[in-house]
């Protein structure tokens, strides 16, 4: 089986994240907001966070895991209390 070109893999990603967004109040414009990628395995993890000055500042909002040969969503989390600190809240809570 061929791997998913990594661009596609972030397409899908990038899609579920926003639906998954889409469910908290706007946090406003983030002028360190990242997009990192790395490998688990099969998986590509798709990462949504805010940089700090070093990386162990850095504040995770959300992440994707996208199957690398079949190009499925595997899982997107939100990490509630990272995006609480930024003044967001749920919409259906």
């Amino acid at each position: 089986m061929k791997r998913i070109p990594l661009d596609v893999l972030q397409e899908t990603a990038r899609v579920a994240t926003r639906d998954q967004l889409s469910r908290w109040t706007d946090f406003g414009k983030q002028e360190n907001l990242t997009l990192g990628t790395f490998w688990q395995d099969d998986l590509v993890v798709f990462e949504l966070y805010l940089a700090g000055e070093r990386p162990s500042d850095a504040l995770v909002l959300t992440e994707a895991k996208v199957h690398a040969y079949p190009g499925e969503l595997v899982q997107v989390r939100v990490f509630e209390e990272a995006m609480k600190s930024l003044g967001s809240q749920r919409r259906d809570a």
